[in-house]
């Protein structure tokens, strides 16, 4: 292993020791502490040199959380994002540190982003130098910046510089001086899509696509809707029972530092601390849970970070962690309907996904939702089924039917659908619900009751992971608001949001 290891890297030996330059733009990286990383390259230049040991970049991330000056080859080198995940995988140890690679807006050199890029704006009639105009929005300067610097500029979020309050796209230069002063930063996250330079200065989803595969769990602890997932569960008793009966070491090494432990240890801390965010720059522990998710499988690879279903089944079986709170079972039946043969299989699940259903003179509810999910419906014209019976090329009929519910019930309604350019565009139609939900005319089974302790919406394009919630206390009387930046009591009536993304419901 450890010679095949090495022959795989030998060939990018140049571009390690820095005698050939990086390759592109287009393309995130990681940072290595600069005596580990030495080490590393001696032996792979001298086999008889000893084994570096494993990947140790805890002060050197301690150093970039107390914003010192760092330079490159003193205190840090740095790799390409996908030869690091090579790396981590042989070596472990860590966190990873994943920064952004963009242009130099002069030069178009790659430079790597180690701390917020910080602005200043300029419009004083007085002065000989503007930098902006009283008038610009917010989101006209993004796509400035994001042209020059060759990156998407909807993944950016502009901040105070004091306050580090996030600034909404439709403010204006003038009025963001008035409230925030001059000085702002833009914060990226530490691994994202950059704008192709063919693109030049568009920002639509068409043109520059949605969030790639290659996004791994690396950024879902960081404004996520699997961080507003997450405060739902904090509310749950029976779950954050199953959580604590878990015996976690007090110091995580090589040889325990498992999902499982690494998620524990994440949730312990939103529970001590409930806030509407843990960002991963500063969060060394959901540093930790990213790391340990997306280094065990590759799955994720297929999820974006907005599909929630896809998401929860392979966090649930990494962490093995409450998991059976939130399982059930469905029958799926597939008919032809030329020749009415049919096959039956059973699945188990930890979400519900529903589609939304229209309705010609009211409002879509929930319950329409469901009962679509449960009807027989034709598959997409896309997915033509070949009959084993009559050998045909069909549009096959499906089927759900419920065999046992869950005590903790995730509902997401499919609101992301893919366009003709291969981008993924929202649909904004309105769904109704309520504080309970009913299963019984769908299960036929009357305990089947839930109450409703958490919604979920997405905010924004699909490019940003900027979330909505609405979070029932455990008191189960107060409600809070929770997004990306800030938390609030709010009332009962403006809970029920008619865009929702995901509901959180707790059997009755």
């Amino acid at each position: 292993m450890q010679s095949g290891f090495r022959d795989q890297m030998l060939p990018l030996l140049p571009q390690l020791k820095g005698e050939t330059p990086r390759s592109n733009l287009a393309r995130n990286v990681s940072l290595f502490a600069a005596d580990w990383y030495q080490s590393f390259v001696r032996w792979l230049d001298d086999e008889s040199s000893p084994l570096p040991g494993e990947i140790k970049n805890s002060e050197l991330q301690s150093k970039l959380q107390n914003k010192e000056n760092l330079e490159e080859h003193i205190d840090f080198e740095v790799l390409d994002k996908n030869i690091a995940e090579t790396v981590f995988n042989f070596f472990h140890g860590g966190p990873q540190i994943l920064r952004p690679m963009l242009a130099d807006p002069k030069t178009q050199i790659g430079t790597v982003i180690i701390y917020p890029i910080k602005l200043s704006f300029i419009f004083d009639k007085d002065s000989f130098v503007s930098t902006v105009h009283p008038s610009w929005a917010l989101e006209d300067i993004k796509k400035t910046i994001g042209a020059k610097h060759k990156f998407d500029p909807s993944t950016a979020t502009f901040l105070s510089d004091s306050t580090n309050v996030v600034i909404p796209d439709d403010t204006t230069a003038q009025k963001i001086i008035e409230l925030f002063g001059p000085k702002i930063q833009i914060s990226l996250p530490g691994s994202l899509k950059m704008n192709p330079t063919q693109h030049g200065k568009t920002s639509s989803i068409g043109s520059v696509g949605s969030i790639p595969a290659t996004l791994r769990m690396s950024t879902i602890a960081e404004g996520s809707i699997f961080s507003a997932f997450l405060q739902c569960l904090c509310r749950i008793p029976a779950f954050k029972e199953a959580v604590n009966q878990i015996t976690i070491p007090a110091t995580p090494n090589e040889t325990n530092d498992t999902p499982q432990i690494a998620f524990v240890r994440y949730f312990r801390e939103i529970c001590q601390n409930p806030t509407a965010q843990f960002p991963t720059e500063s969060s060394p522990i959901s540093n930790a849970f990213n790391t340990a998710i997306y280094m065990r499988t590759d799955e994720i690879n297929t999820i974006r970070h907005f599909e929630l279903p896809g998401l929860l089944s392979i966090v649930f079986r990494e962490i093995n962690c409450g998991v059976d709170l939130f399982k059930f079972k469905e029958q799926r039946t597939e008919l032809c309907p030329k020749c009415k043969y049919f096959n039956q299989f059973e699945v188990e699940l930890t979400s519900m996904m529903v589609e939304i259903t229209t309705k010609l003179f009211r409002k879509t509810k929930i319950e329409d939702c469901i009962a679509q999910y449960f009807s027989l419906r034709k598959r997409a014209k896309t997915n033509r089924w070949e009959c084993p019976q009559c050998k045909k090329k069909v549009l096959v009929r499906e089927q759900n039917k419920s065999l046992s519910t869950p005590n903790i019930l995730v509902i997401y309604i499919h609101r992301f659908v893919k366009g003709s350019s291969h981008d993924f565009n929202i649909l904004p139609d309105e769904v109704i619900y309520g504080p309970t939900l009913n299963l019984e005319p769908f299960t036929g089974n009357k305990a089947d009751k839930y109450k409703l302790i958490g919604s979920i919406a997405h905010v924004g394009r699909t490019f940003t992971q900027r979330y909505k919630g609405f979070i029932l206390e455990e008191d189960g009387k107060k409600w809070t608001m929770y997004n990306d930046n800030r938390s609030r009591p709010a009332t009962a009536r403006s809970v029920y949001f008619e865009e929702p993304l995901a509901m959180v419901y707790v059997r009755k």
